[in-house]
């Protein structure tokens, strides 16, 4: 592609030069020459302090955002919103507004991952060639070609789209974060159906209300997707439903909030590797079984439906595909035996998902609930004694340990959590930073009727101590101990 064929908010702004433009970034490190380097000013440098060093590395162009000297010939832009261009940008080199994949947007504080998955594999089982993107990386078909971000920068999202398109995919199901919304990162983009699951506090250091937080998430809806007849939303919460239209696609529990949902959830009976529920559907009563865990699950599963059918797939093999359906990696995964407690590994990391979890074991048959569980270092702090009080009121044992604590201080995180819960629960608190020190200890002290959660990370294979990211899996840790303790 060459410069004079980029387009910015309808305009050509280099329509004179006709040099070939290969891609386009903020870093001016990955700058060779044919790419378009933008400039903004962040949250911790200046990308135009960098102007000099990308044109030394070859850059085609500048994009920037205030007044600067750009010290050579090369073509430069000064943009009303260069994050939006950027993007915009980004997608047209890669020449994804020409390609054939179908768009569906997952959003929502929990439930993102699961949900597009459950998509996904609906979509496989009706015979599609199906895309993922998002927190458990970027694949086709369970083939992961990427690891990364819920929802990364433009240029990448470009590259993981023109992958797809090359290898067939018709459907890529992408997980849409509040930060990716807030950047416009999917400026140029458009998608045929919007899911948005729900909405609790999460984000607030970054977007600094409730309020910004919504209307953060209502962009996927207000600018990416069109069509409302795809938007499908959760009835029963009050501020994702509000954003609802009336040919909105809904779904929530029978007998509360609106009374014209698509999806009610009449009833469910929980057991400890399924789920058996009654879904009425436009007025229909349905049975379903399915390997999910949890009531959070069956609204993710709604959701699920609820996109899939409004694609025009008829519901009657919709609900034949989610029989066949399998667990999701690190999100209520189980990784015991029968002849060993119930241990859990589940991604929960926010106060609803992890007030969700246990409310979902409390559910099970048991003896004692065992919960390790921390909270990530660089990330809203507000939430940590609320997610200490939420534990030790929950639990019957509690490990505290670390996530990731990135460039915090583990003790000082700890004294965080430890600040929501109070005497009587403290007692109940075991306070043992090192992640595999608390898993095995949680091990040991349970029993064969117990059933121990280990929250916070799910999937992850690594844990990030300051600058460096080390090898850890909360699954294979807990096999490891489960082994030991119950051979």
């Amino acid at each position: 592609m060459r410069l004079s064929e980029l387009k910015i908010e309808g305009q050509q702004p280099w329509i004179d030069c006709h040099s070939e433009v290969t891609g386009i970034t903020s870093d001016s490190r990955k700058v060779t020459p044919g790419t378009i380097f933008a400039a903004w000013k962040g949250e911790h440098t200046d990308g135009h302090r960098f102007i000099d060093d990308a044109l030394a590395n070859g850059a085609s162009a500048v994009l920037y955002e205030y007044d600067t000297t750009v010290k050579s010939s090369v073509p430069s832009y000064k943009s009303a919103n260069v994050r939006r261009d950027y993007s915009s940008l980004a997608y047209q080199i890669a020449g994804i507004p020409g390609t054939s994949i179908d768009l569906i947007g997952i959003t929502g504080t929990n439930g993102k991952t699961t949900t597009t998955q459950m998509v996904a594999n609906l979509l496989r089982g009706l015979g599609k060639r199906v895309g993922t993107i998002g927190t458990l990386g970027a694949e086709v078909d369970g083939e992961v070609f990427r690891q990364g971000m819920t929802t990364p920068p433009a240029e990448i999202v470009a590259s993981d789209l023109l992958q797809m398109h090359d290898a067939g995919v018709e459907y890529c199901v992408m997980e849409v974060s509040s930060h990716a919304l807030s950047q416009e990162r999917l400026y140029g983009l458009q998608f045929q159906s919007a899911v948005w699951t729900n909405l609790t506090p999460e984000h607030l250091d970054f977007h600094g209300s409730m309020e910004a937080y919504a209307d953060a998430k209502a962009q996927l809806f207000r600018d990416y997707c069109p069509d409302s007849s795809h938007w499908v939303m959760n009835a029963d919460d009050d501020v994702v439903s509000a954003y609802a239209l009336p040919d909105t696609f809904t779904f929530g529990i029978h007998g509360e909030s609106l009374s014209d949902r698509n999806i009610e959830i009449v009833s469910n009976r929980f057991e400890t590797n399924k789920t058996q529920s009654t879904l009425r559907i436009n007025g229909v009563e349905h049975r379903i079984n399915s390997p999910f865990i949890g009531l959070f699950n069956v609204y993710n599963l709604a959701a699920a439906i609820g996109v899939v059918s409004r694609l025009g797939f008829s519901l009657e093999s919709v609900l034949k595909v989610v029989e066949t359906l399998d667990g999701i990696p690190g999100r209520m995964e189980i990784v015991s035996d029968s002849n060993e407690p119930l241990v859990l590994v589940d991604y929960a990391h926010t106060p609803d998902a992890l007030k969700k979890a246990l409310s979902t074991l409390d559910d099970l048959p048991h003896n004692r609930i065992i919960c390790v569980f921390g909270c990530g270092g660089d990330r809203d702090q507000e939430k940590r004694p609320v997610m200490g009080q939420i534990v030790s009121e929950s639990a019957d044992i509690c490990y505290l340990t670390n996530d990731n604590p990135r460039h915090e201080s583990p003790d000082a995180i700890a004294e965080m959590i430890l600040e929501g819960i109070n005497d009587v629960n403290r007692e109940k608190v075991h306070v043992i930073l090192n992640r595999e020190g608390a898993i095995r200890a949680a091990l040991q002290s349970s029993q064969i009727d117990d059933i121990v959660l280990i929250a916070g990370k799910g999937h992850e294979n690594y844990q990030i101590n300051g600058n460096e990211v080390v090898d850890f899996d909360d699954r294979k840790i807990a096999r490891k101990y489960l082994s030991e303790t119950f051979a």
